[in-house]
């Protein structure tokens, strides 16, 4: 939770306070998620975040699932994600070219 007013800098730190606790849950054998959340109004009435604060980043934190598993609910991964619109990586990653 942070002030709504905050400077790039304060944001700049948020993202690798975030950065280092995945990196620190990862070596633990757990799993992160980072998360940002379109629906604030809402979430801010969950919490009863007082005004002027706002939630920044969440990170959802637990124990992966042990298995390597292809599939998002019997479907094959790369399918579902393409039909949602995510681009593969082949097509975001350049290497010395664009």
């Amino acid at each position: 939770v942070v002030d709504t007013n905050i400077s790039q800098i304060t944001a700049f730190d948020c993202g690798r306070l975030a950065q280092n606790l995945r990196l620190a849950a990862t070596q633990r054998g757990l799993g992160t998620v980072p998360q940002v959340f379109s629906e604030s109004d809402e979430l801010r009435d969950f919490l009863s975040l007082p005004a002027g604060k706002e939630i920044l980043i969440g990170i959802a934190l637990g124990h992966p699932a042990e298995t390597n598993d292809d599939r998002i609910e019997g479907e094959r991964k790369k399918e579902v994600l393409a039909s949602m619109g995510r681009r593969g990586l082949e097509e975001l990653i350049h290497w010395e070219r664009y």
